[in-house]
């Protein structure tokens, strides 16, 4: 098995024999292709109709390093939150935050375009996260978009096309 990476599809063929064409004019030949992306690249209607794009909030916030334990955490609220730890080691040339590691909290979702309050989600973020875990300065914050299918359940197997040996995973709300 080879996997390729840092490689752009453009085209995704099923059959007996499936084949997927790059940007650069290459073709690799399968058993079977999945398609894990966002939103699928190779159909046109039957998984775009069945999800929603939303956006998503994220800011990194420092802790103490070992104030908080190494998980995965997330609420039930509405709108949710999740947070993670990152260890932050200093990449060259940037900022050395010393004993300290990254806490990445997340949420504050709405659907895509429904939306233009992003400073006061930001701050939201802060203050949800600082009322739970000493957090201290924000280093880094950025959005994304998340594909939410129509049923709460993430789209993993056969294509719903006519096409075999295409499989994709999509819809799996940015878990």
């Amino acid at each position: 098995s080879m996997i390729y990476h840092r490689t752009a599809v453009t085209e995704v063929h099923g059959g007996a024999r499936p084949r997927v064409e790059t940007a650069d004019g290459h073709a690799v030949r399968c058993g079977a292709v999945v398609v894990a992306t966002n939103s699928p690249i190779n159909d046109r209607f039957a998984i775009h109709t069945k999800q929603a794009p939303y956006t998503t909030y994220v800011i990194a916030a420092r802790v103490p390093r070992g104030s908080v334990p190494r998980a995965l955490y997330w609420d039930t609220l509405d709108p949710y939150h999740y947070v993670r730890l990152q260890h932050y080691p200093p990449q060259d040339g940037e900022q050395d935050l010393g004993s300290y590691d990254l806490l990445i909290v997340g949420g504050e979702d709405h659907k895509t375009g429904q939306a233009d309050d992003q400073e006061a989600r930001y701050q939201r973020l802060y203050q949800w996260a600082k009322e739970r875990f000493p957090v201290e300065n924000v280093e880094y914050r950025w959005s994304g978009q998340v594909m939410e299918p129509s049923d709460g359940l993430a789209f993993i197997g056969k294509n719903p096309t006519a096409e075999e040996n295409v499989y994709i995973a999509t819809g799996d709300s940015g878990h």
